[in-house]
C-alpha cells in the first residue's frame, strides 16, 4: 500500500494504492496553502483501488492521508477536517 487515510472520529482506516487529484499544487506546497485559505476551500481525491477497514457510514469527519514508504512507514502526514467519503 501507498497510501493510507485514518478517520480520527472512528479510527477507522481506508488503504489506497494511489490517490488521484490530491497534491494540488503545480510547482510549491504555497499553491496547496493559497487553496487553504480560499472560502469554502475543498479538497477532493480520489482513493484508487480503496480497501475499507469499517463500515461505510463511519468515513466521515477529520482525516489524516498519510503517504507511506515501500515498507509501509508513514513518510508524511497531511491532515484536513469536515471530510466525507463519497462512492
Amino acid at each position: 500500500m501507498k497510501y493510507f487515510v485514518r478517520f480520527e472520529e472512528s479510527d477507522t482506516f481506508v488503504f489506497a494504492s494511489d490517490l488521484e487529484g490530491f497534491f494540488a499544487g503545480r510547482y510549491s506546497a504555497n499553491d496547496f496553502g493559497a487553496l487553504l485559505e480560499a472560502e469554502n476551500a475543498r479538497v477532493a481525491f480520489r482513493l484508487v483501488r480503496p480497501t475499507l477497514d469499517g463500515p461505510i457510514e463511519t468515513l466521515r469527519g477529520d482525516i489524516e492521508v498519510l503517504v507511506l514508504d515501500t515498507e509501509s512507514r508513514p513518510r508524511g502526514r497531511y491532515p484536513l477536517w469536515g471530510a466525507k467519503l463519497v462512492q
